[in-house]
């Protein structure tokens, strides 16, 4: 199926790949910024949700579209088909067609859930036989590899949208906090917790804070089943979709509590590319975000050695800061130390809308303990969630 792209996005103006020209009418606006715009709705497939049986990524429309029941995404369809089409490259399993050795009869051969052949009669552990689903292990890197440039491309996208300094919201917030007003704000906080042991089903946590009595006015919790993949850098890709869809419903419960900023369990700037989490969903959302990590994320001579830890030792008093610089001269983040009767720092960074200035303010302003309470707050519920013998499938406080 040929596909011709014409013209480039109005926002971005990259040129329109041939799957955006074919998907949408309005074919304007390239994946990312249609993404963005409307506020990180996922596209729901004509025969409802089927995942990569290779990547576990959701498989894209058009490629449903292809096929009424597709088992793998496009980058991985293409992966598979170039590596059929590759010569002198076989598998090793030694069971399914790609092997070298198979004579024609036992490349047709069946294999027993015993893992004997029944013509080869060859013996295997369960855990070595090949399923018509299962890939050579050269795939998994291939995979991997494609998935990292195409969400590579994505984040770079979305950066183009970044907003690094006060937006009126904020300023407002910094003003009353300066005037001891006594208006009320609200912060909100969103953090997933993992059951232990597993790393795909969680409870994703949106908690809602009354600022500056930081008292808790809203609370969602979903259980989530998080199916992408998980790779170093692109952890928005595998969990901000959850957060985006509990900041919707709660625009739709809820409205009057609507946060002005959100604190993020995880980094904004703070981040190898520039471009983590908090920056992300702020985008996504086009709502003040703050990065709030509670270990140091290594990036470019930033990193947990004898020149970090002397830092940390001229933190003397809660709110005390230093700067995390890189070796190129960037600033990303700040070294918080958030409470007189803590000494390890957290790791504040601009998520969106925010300057880092106030980003540390804010949070400072926003710390009982440690953590900050809306963050706190969200972790706390989702751990208490998880460990609830039967789960409420939501549940608010208004």
């Amino acid at each position: 199926m040929a596909l011709d792209a014409s013209g480039g996005c109005k926002k971005c103006g990259i040129i329109l790949d041939p799957v955006t020209v074919w998907m949408y009418e309005e074919n304007d606006l390239c994946r990312t910024c249609r993404l963005a715009e409307t506020g990180g709705v996922v596209f729901q497939t004509p025969c409802g949700q089927r995942y990569c049986k290779c990547c576990g990524i959701l498989i894209e429309v058009y490629v449903e579209n292809w096929n009424s029941e597709p088992d793998f995404c496009s980058a991985c369809t293409l992966i598979q088909n170039s590596y059929a089409e590759s010569s002198g490259k076989a598998c090793t399993c030694e069971l399914c067609s790609n092997h070298d050795d198979m004579s024609p009869s036992e490349k047709t051969t069946l294999v027993t859930d015993s893992g004997k052949s029944e013509s080869g009669n060859r013996e295997k552990n369960a855990s070595e036989t090949c399923s018509a689903y299962e890939q050579p292990r050269e795939w998994d890197n291939l995979v991997e590899e494609e998935i990292r440039k195409k969400w590579e491309r994505e984040q770079l996208e979305l950066k183009k949208q970044l907003v690094t300094r006060d937006c009126p919201q904020v300023k407002n917030i910094l003003q009353a906090i300066r005037k001891d007003t006594g208006k009320t704000f609200y912060i909100g906080g969103v953090d997933i917790s993992f059951i232990k042991g597993n790393n795909v089903d969680a409870c994703a946590a949106l908690v809602i804070l009354s600022f500056p009595d930081l008292q808790v006015v809203y609370k969602r919790l979903e259980m989530i089943e998080l199916t992408a993949p998980y790779i170093p850098g692109f952890l928005a890709f595998r969990e901000v979709e959850f957060l985006v869809s509990l900041y919707q419903t709660m625009l739709r419960n809820a409205p009057q509590y609507k946060p002005d900023v959100i604190l993020v369990d995880g980094n904004g700037q703070l981040h190898p590319r520039g471009f983590g989490l908090a920056c992300q969903l702020g985008v996504l959302l086009d709502v003040p975000c703050v990065g709030v990590g509670k270990t140091l994320i290594h990036v470019d001579g930033i990193e947990e050695n004898a020149a970090h830890k002397a830092k940390k030792q001229t933190l003397k008093k809660g709110g005390d800061t230093f700067t995390l610089t890189t070796d190129s001269g960037n600033t990303l983040g700040q070294a918080l130390r958030s409470t007189d009767a803590t000494t390890n720092p957290i790791y504040v960074s601009v998520g969106h809308k925010i300057s880092l200035t106030s980003a540390v303010t804010l949070t400072l302003q926003c710390c009982k303990y440690r953590i900050p309470e809306p963050t706190r707050f969200a972790d706390m519920c989702s751990r208490e969630y998880l460990l609830k013998e039967q789960w409420d499938p939501e549940e608010f406080i208004a």
